[in-house]
């Protein structure tokens, strides 16, 4: 069942993900969310049990198990199965607040929930297109930070059209981002990674930013460019 785990439908069937890696599970420990079970390579398994809650259910496997079930290239010693959350609600949260329009890449998905956990973002809000961040490749790039942002996932065309804050977006064209001041509490829209914000939602960007081009690249990873824009954002404040 745990390797079915790695497919978007199953979780949703099971209502389950997984976690791997030791700093990882140690920082699930601290997170309101509910671990089904533990699985523990051997060789470990003493060890980990110091660390581990004493109410969660640990099972210890051999080495070849671990490998059999690990998305890892290297294989982690504890894997978790967590239970998936109930959606996340949308607050109207102070600062700045990430919209993630369209992001295919859970690497990428990943990178940014990590940087938004960095500089005390405490709100994504995602397009229903966008990956799942139950994905085992945005869990593993999000390194424990999953735990901490809230995230949710929502049709933004009418999400912005109800929306009280103003709205920032990553566009080639926009105003410099070095120039730029920002308000007490607004929203930052980012894109897909090939075609960037949809164009249903540029018109509704108020202030869209740019990260000035100096040289000849075509673009910026979108993970690299969310990174430049919230340097950018808190070192003015």
């Amino acid at each position: 069942m745990i390797q079915s785990l790695k497919q978007k439908k199953f979780r949703e069937i099971h209502r389950l993900f997984v976690v791997e890696g030791i700093k990882n599970v140690v920082e699930l420990f601290g997170s309101n969310l509910r671990i089904n079970q533990l699985i523990v390579r051997n060789s470990d398994f003493e060890h980990f049990q110091t660390l581990c809650p004493n109410e969660i259910k640990c099972i210890s496997v051999d080495s070849k198990t671990i490998e059999r079930i690990s998305t890892y290239v290297t294989p982690q010693p504890v894997i978790a199965v967590v239970e998936i959350p109930q959606p996340s609600e949308i607050k109207l949260s102070k600062g700045c607040n990430l919209i993630l329009d369209d992001i295919k890449d859970p690497g990428n998905m990943g990178t940014i929930i990590r940087l938004a956990d960095w500089y005390g973002i405490n709100q994504i809000i995602c397009s229903h297109q966008s990956v799942d961040i139950y994905n085992p490749k945005t869990v593993q790039a999000a390194m424990g930070s999953l735990f901490r942002v809230n995230i949710a996932y929502t049709e933004l065309t009418s999400f912005i059209q109800n929306n009280p804050l103003p709205i920032y977006g990553a566009v080639l064209e926009g105003q410099n981002i070095h120039q730029t001041v920002f308000p007490e509490s607004f929203y930052m829209m980012m894109g897909n990674e090939a075609n960037g914000i949809n164009e249903a939602l540029k018109n509704s960007i108020q202030y869209p930013v740019t990260i000035p081009r100096l040289g000849h690249a075509e673009s910026l990873n979108v993970g690299v460019a969310t990174a430049i824009i919230l340097d950018n954002i808190f070192r003015a404040q």
